[in-house]
């Protein structure tokens, strides 16, 4: 399998684009919102493929990117990074971009969390101890200097 140029595969045959724009800049114009972060994402959409926020984060892939910051990109090591799990309101579950719940017995998610009466919040991927990354829940209007896309085919998607 391929993946839309700029994108790596990852484990599962997902493809993810992890943004390393603030890395190389340094530039606070590149601490961004989850809504900002997910619009970025969308419009590296093209004629093939649809991309969004990350959507299918699970344990393989999550240990994958832990592997990919830790080889390629040391100076990602303490960043945050959004990806694409939500939740509305405090009767609202939580849910990728692509409509599919997030588990909340996933081991994705860091120890307490999801927090059940968070409401307006968005997954993050923080680092934890011997830069592990793993999910907590955010205010939407919180900021994160990266951002984790994921692209599939259109056909897939349709």
């Amino acid at each position: 399998g391929s993946c839309q140029p700029g994108f790596l595969m990852f484990a599962g045959n997902k493809c993810l684009h992890v943004s390393i724009g603030y890395y190389l800049n340094h530039s606070v114009s590149w601490i961004t919102t989850w809504d900002e972060a997910r619009e970025r994402c969308m419009t590296m959409s093209d004629d093939i493929w649809t991309s969004d926020l990350a959507y299918s984060i699970n344990e393989d892939t999550l240990y994958q990117f832990n592997d990919y910051i830790a080889n390629n990109q040391t100076g990602m090591r303490g960043l945050v990074f959004w990806v694409g799990a939500f939740k509305i309101n405090t009767v609202s579950q939580w849910e990728w971009t692509d409509g599919q719940l997030v588990d909340s017995m996933s081991y994705v998610w860091n120890a307490g969390e999801p927090a059940e009466s968070s409401t307006g919040t968005r997954g993050v991927l923080v680092p934890a101890n011997s830069h592990r990354f793993y999910m907590i829940s955010q205010t939407n209007t919180s900021h994160a200097p990266s951002f984790i896309c994921e692209a599939a085919p259109k056909c897939d998607r349709e």
